[in-house]
């Protein structure tokens, strides 16, 4: 089949005959058209630049004819406005005259003034030379009187160097005698001597006499304290921490000159000499007047001390004595205190001068008190702020009252006395309030106006605890009261734990070298 149709394909054959005519374009009549439509086109050009520039100078026409209108307008604006100037002309050129005129008046005067200018410039510096002249006499014054000055603050300074060294070796000039009066108990049938404490203890005698036999012994210690009025003394108790002042005693003819010598040559002991300044006889007590006929006996001794007038306070207010570590609940001395970082230095200088100015530095387990040198020795306090602890001690020693220490110095510590009692007074034997104070004459009222104002009491301590600062009667109010010995210990609270000191419960002894 497939063949079949190949071979009538192949049979089909076509015979195609194609006639092709040219007409080719006449060269001349080409050339000519090409240059007729040439002209034609600059000819067209021609006429439309010509239709241009007309219509160009028909504008420049029109605009002629509108400036030549403004021109118009502004001529007439020119001619009424060169009319006006030439009004302003004529009016200006008067006030020129008027003006030169004034002017030549006021040349005239002005001649005048510089003329009579010149006279008094003249006279000013003749009065100028002469006060020059004057001053410089004023100042050759000036400069010797300076000269003098100088020379006189020179000496007034050497002068007042020596009064200061002369004053700080007086200060540092103390003398200190100490002499402990102490009863001893002999028991009846071993014969050994016992204190009263292990007499109560062993049974022999009861609470009450023991507590008797306690009230008759002392300690007494004397403090002389050379000032610019010369030699002030004083007798300190301090189991009780009263004091008695030896210059009051012989001018209220307590004690004679002579038994004061006898005192001195050491013919006399301190505790009958002590009786006489407190100005009581010194009884004899007998043991049958405190423990009874059947009692062990007790060396002789004396009671030392007069019933004090209704008004005087005893001194049984004792000022801040020591710390209270709340993280080890334990206390310690206020010395211990800035060994271990607890307390800031300036609050423990603070404190201690409290201690000295109110009669004497605490020992916060026995209670006794002592002086400034007496703790040091004892290593209560060390020796680096000696100077400011003694200006303390003045305070207690009666220096205020005798005008050697100026009222500013001494007011930090009358304070402290007032909020722990009241003020010192030797010669009642204890404290006294403030009012009574300025009834006696011992302080101005101006002085006990700011001794009870609260406005002049400095923050000058720092809170252990809160860092905040706060004022000794702040102070106090933070403070807790040993229950064993009843002192004010301020509380601190270290960052880190540090080694215990006693525990406030506790009646432990307490260790010299702290």
């Amino acid at each position: 089949m497939k063949i079949d149709i190949l071979q009538r394909e192949k049979s089909l054959e076509k015979t195609i005959y194609k006639e092709v005519i040219r007409v080719e374009k006449d060269k001349v009549l080409e050339n000519e058209r090409v240059r007729l439509r040439e002209l034609f086109l600059k000819a067209r050009n021609a006429r439309q630049d010509l239709e241009d520039e007309s219509k160009g100078l028909t504008e420049k026409i029109e605009r002629v004819d509108a400036m030549k209108n403004t021109w118009s307008k502004e001529e007439a604006d020119l001619k009424k406005t060169k009319l006006q100037l030439q009004q302003e002309k004529s009016t200006k050129e008067n006030e020129l005259l008027e003006l030169r005129r004034q002017q030549q008046q006021k040349s005239v005067f002005l001649s005048k003034e510089s003329r009579l200018l010149s006279q008094k410039a003249e006279i000013e510096r003749q009065k100028k030379m002469q006060l020059g002249h004057e001053l410089s006499l004023f100042e050759t014054k000036i400069l010797s009187e300076k000269d003098a000055i100088y020379e006189k603050e020179r000496n007034i300074r050497e002068l007042q160097s020596r009064v200061n060294r002369e004053e700080r070796n007086q200060e540092t000039q103390m003398r200190e005698t100490n002499v402990s009066t102490k009863i001893s108990i002999l028991d009846p049938d071993m014969g050994k001597e016992m204190s009263p404490y292990e007499a109560y203890k062993r049974g022999i005698i009861d609470r009450s006499q023991y507590i008797q036999l306690q009230e008759l012994e002392c300690d007494w210690e004397e403090i002389s304290t050379m000032g610019s009025s010369g030699e002030i003394s004083v007798l300190l108790d301090k189991k009780s921490g009263k004091q008695y002042s030896i210059e009051d005693a012989i001018r209220t003819k307590k004690v004679t000159k002579e038994e004061l010598q006898m005192y001195r040559d050491g013919k006399l002991p301190i505790s009958e000499f002590a009786l006489l300044v407190a100005g009581e006889k010194p009884p004899s007590l007998s043991i049958g007047l405190i423990i009874g006929p059947k009692s062990p006996t007790y060396t002789q001794s004396r009671s030392l001390f007069t019933q004090s007038a209704p008004k005087v306070f005893h001194d049984d207010t004792f000022p801040i004595a020591g710390i209270y570590d709340k993280s080890t609940d334990s206390k310690c001395t206020i010395r211990s205190a800035l060994t271990r970082k607890i307390l800031d230095a300036e609050t423990g200088q603070k404190m201690l001068e409290a201690q000295a100015a109110t009669g004497g530095i605490i020992h916060i387990m026995s209670k006794e008190r002592y002086s400034v040198h007496k703790a040091i020795e004892r290593g209560l306090i060390d020796s680096s702020n000696t100077q400011s602890l003694l200006h303390a001690q003045k305070a207690f020693t009666e220096a205020v009252q005798k005008n050697l220490m100026p009222k500013e110095k001494a007011l930090p510590y009358l304070i402290v006395q007032h909020l722990t009692g009241g003020l010192i007074d030797t010669k009642q034997t204890g404290r006294i309030p403030v009012s009574e104070a300025v009834e006696q004459g011992l302080v101005s009222k101006e002085l006990a106006d700011q001794i009870q104002d609260e406005a002049h009491y400095k923050k000058d301590l720092v809170d252990p605890v809160t860092k905040e600062k706060i004022d000794y009667k702040e102070a106090i109010s933070r403070c807790q009261k040993d229950p064993g010995s009843g002192l004010l210990l301020l509380e601190a609270s270290p960052d880190a734990y540090q080694p215990s000191c006693l525990s406030p419960s506790k009646p432990h002894p307490f260790p010299d070298n702290l």
